[in-house]
């Protein structure tokens, strides 16, 4: 998972928020209880400006656990 993370986090980064997304959803499904990619998921949702996707996603995150200090 480590490896999918980075390379998301990468893609994020250089503005392929579309690679980031498919990578990030793949490491959600690899990982299951995973809370990193859920956050980045988050994250890559709120630079492609799907906002309500955004927040279902962080509230899933909060539902397996993330404290809420880490959902900004």
């Amino acid at each position: 998972m480590g490896i999918l993370v980075e390379l998301a986090r990468y893609k994020l980064e250089a503005g392929r928020i579309e690679q980031a997304l498919e990578l990030l959803e793949r490491a959600i499904r690899c990982h299951s209880q995973a809370v990193e990619p859920v956050l980045l998921l988050g994250k890559a949702w709120e630079e492609k400006g799907e906002y309500e996707k955004a927040l279902e996603t962080y509230i899933e995150a909060l539902q397996r656990g993330v404290p809420s200090t880490e959902i900004e």
